[in-house]
């Protein structure tokens, strides 16, 4: 190595230290038995904390001829700062650590330089080694763009033009994911990658994450990763087991990727006894254990241990193409991100309907998209606006990808690739878990908003939220929980420990319709009870109020509405007691306003917790009489003046009790229903829920 360049050098190498220390000898050693026959820079960036202590390695280890650049504390300002005093118009970049093959950077070089369009240059294989060993080709340009989002593309190694590294450099902000955040935005600039036949790179790995699994952190936002292209028109399958190809072959959306999967996991298997490493590759790494013995001498059975990350090609794939797909249904640019478990009949869903209908309102020219989270079928997606674009997460999960891989890389990557504007979680604990790993970088581009209602339990009793088991400072990056009820922030201060700061309840809307007209006093009082078959709506209860009826005989006839959606082990007996007891069963209402209300005079909740019930809401807004019990935010609209509250919410001969009442005063029940409606004109409007709205920071204005 030349101590001085008379003139420009074929090739500037630069070695980004990083935190390698020491271990950039072997690094530097690397290049120079790389036999390259040409005049060279080697320039060793670090901090400027570190740099008198390389230059004292450098000239320890008598490496003369190698230059020790300072920059900032990051490796991305390491390499700017090693650009910006290069010579050469073509540049190699090599992490610390590493050590590369004889043969790669004179091949790179030519490439490059030969080369019509730009084009960065990589080793074909990469060999880790450190705290994971594995082999692997890398990928073409095509699959590399295609997995990029989702799980490790290139090795930092690769060769350029300077100003190629230049503009790379200065579309790029320094990053947990630095490599691949360059190698995209290479692509962003028109550059393709290629491989350079039968050359290698050991790249050393510093931490348990495996360079080929999926990326820690989510890329930073980039061009080539927000437009789908067409990539992927059908949910992915992830796995295919040949048992089940008949099957897959009948069902459209697996059909393509299953046909892909099976074709991989033929390949695995083609390749099972055979050695993977051909005979240059170990030449290679014999030489490599010889600079540094860290990379495992290359013994026959090292096959046999080494990790191949072709083993799990098919689900990394199905992870890619599940990525891909969900940028497609969401048209590539959203303005408003909505989450939640499903969009269905209950309270909750409608909540979530009304932000969006205010969105559109407010914002026409605003971009909205709702993701459904959950492996359950949503039957009220049409009700969204038609503009509303809609991805239902189901049909992948059905396809088989796994649930975490949507937590850790595919919603993350959407997230930061759309750069909504605001993200809306309601109720998805998908969307919880990604915000709270992740809701600090989210945070810098989009506000970020949570929604729950309620604390349900298990059917044996575990109290359950979407709330619990967080880390603390979860809600730091958060800009707002939004609830329904006072009662619940109240319950999320005293019992969890969260700011009250955090919170902000905003109200539900609730359109007042016709009042419904009094039906005449002659028959039984019909009673109505409308809500999920789940353990914390107690159709239990509701069974013994109607039991009680019939074995006293009194003249009320109770009808419910509904359709389970968690599961509870004792509702069929459930549902029996109601049919014994003369219960009438209806199917689900697809609006509250579908209802028969002339044909109905009393609705009837038996929660055990809630928010403030929609249902109870619009019940009054029709000018219906509610017997409700005071759990969660019931009581911050129902009272002795604007209903009939019951203490406990299984106090069955108190539901009974207030039923009585009811039916001997009508007319004292319609007094209080028509102040309860004109609570909720003043209070529940959409006008009132657009004012609360405009006045949480950052989510219209």
């Amino acid at each position: 190595m030349s101590e001085s360049l008379e003139r420009e050098p074929d090739l500037t190498i630069v070695v980004s230290a990083g935190a390698a220390g020491r271990s950039v000898l072997p690094t530097v050693r690397s290049i120079g038995e790389s036999r390259l026959g040409a005049s060279l820079e080697i320039l060793v960036a670090v901090a400027t904390a570190d740099a008198a202590a390389m230059r004292r390695l450098m000239d320890e280890a008598q490496l003369t001829g190698v230059r020790v650049v300072e920059g900032g504390p990051s490796r991305g300002e390491q390499r700017r700062a090693a650009l910006a005093v290069s010579s050469a118009r073509i540049v190699a970049m090599i992490d610390g650590g590493d050590l590369i093959g004889a043969g790669w950077l004179a091949a790179a070089a030519d490439t490059v330089r030969g080369a019509a369009v730009p084009v960065m240059a990589h080793p074909e294989v990469a060999v880790t080694f450190g705290r994971r060993s594995g082999w692997w080709t890398q990928p073409s340009h095509e699959d590399g763009v295609r997995l990029l989002p989702v799980a490790g593309g290139w090795a930092c190694a690769a060769v350029a033009r300077r100003d190629t590294w230049e503009q790379v450099a200065a579309t790029s902000a320094d990053d947990e994911v630095l490599d691949h955040a360059w190698h995209g935005a290479a692509v962003d600039l028109g550059v393709r990658h290629v491989l350079i036949p039968e050359t290698l790179v050991f790249q050393r790995v510093w931490t348990d994450h495996a360079p080929w699994a999926w990326h820690p952190v989510p890329l930073p936002a980039l061009a080539c990763l927000s437009d789908s292209g067409g990539r992927a028109e059908v949910p992915p399958r992830a796995q295919a087991p040949s048992a089940a190809a008949a099957v897959l072959s009948r069902i459209p959306m697996g059909r393509r990727v299953g046909r892909a999967v099976s074709a991989m996991q033929r390949a695995v298997r083609s390749d099972t006894g055979r050695d993977p490493f051909p005979e240059w590759c170990r030449q290679a790494w014999s030489g490599a254990n010889t600079l540094e013995p860290l990379v495992p001498y290359p013994r026959p059975d090292v096959s046999e241990w080494y990790e191949r990350p072709e083993a799990d090609r098919a689900e990394r794939d199905a992870t890619a193409e599940a990525y891909w797909w969900a940028l497609a249904g969401l048209g590539g640019s959203v303005d408003y991100l909505y989450f939640a478990p499903w969009l269905r009949t209950g309270g909750g869903d409608a909540v979530l309907r009304q932000y969006v209908r205010t969105v559109r309102r407010v914002s026409p020219a605003s971009t909205v998209g709702v993701v459904t989270t959950e492996p359950v079928e949503s039957s009220m997606l049409a009700a969204l606006p038609a503009e509303v674009r809609r991805l239902e997460l189901r049909e992948a999960l059905d396809a088989g990808v796994h649930r975490d891989r949507f937590v850790e890389t595919i919603v993350p990557a959407l997230m930061v690739q759309l750069r909504p504007k605001v993200i809306h979680a309601f109720n998805s604990t998908v969307a919880f878990d990604v915000l709270e790993r992740l809701g600090d970088r989210m945070a810098v581009e989009s506000g970020l908003f949570l929604t729950t209602f309620a604390i349900d339990r298990s059917d044996d009793g575990e109290r359950l939220s979407v709330l619990f088991l967080r880390r603390p400072g979860f809600l730091d990056p958060i800009s707002a929980v939004l609830v329904d009820s006072e009662h619940f922030v109240e319950t999320a201060v005293r019992q969890l420990g969260y700011a009250r700061d955090r919170f902000v309840v905003q109200r539900s809307v609730v359109d007042v319709g016709p009042m419904r007209a009094a039906r005449p006093s002659d028959g039984p009082l019909r009673v109505f009870w409308a809500g999920r078959f789940d353990l914390p709506k107690r159709l239990d209860v509701l069974a013994g109020v109607a039991s009680t009826v019939r074995a006293r005989r009194l003249p009320i006839q109770l009808h419910f509405y509904g359709v389970e959606v968690m599961g509870d082990p004792a509702l069929t007996t459930t549902l029996r007691r109601l049919d014994e007891a003369g219960a009438i069963r209806h199917p689900p209402f697809g609006d509250f306003a579908d209802l028969p209300f002339e044909d109905l005079d009393v609705y009837l909740l038996t929660s055990e917790w809630e928010g403030v019930p929609l249902t109870v809401l619009e019940a009054m807004s029709h000018g219906v009489p509610v017997v409700a019990p005071m759990v969660g935010g019931v009581g911050e609209v129902l009272d002795e003046t604007t209903g009939f509250p019951v203490q406990r919410f299984d106090d069955v001969d108190a539901y009974v009790a207030r039923l009585l009442e009811i039916s001997a005063d009508p007319e004292q029940a319609g007094l209080r229903a028509h102040v309860a409606r004109k609570r909720i004109e003043s209070e529940f409007s959409t006008a009132a829920f657009e004012r609360r709205l405009r006045e949480v920071k950052g989510y219209l204005s």
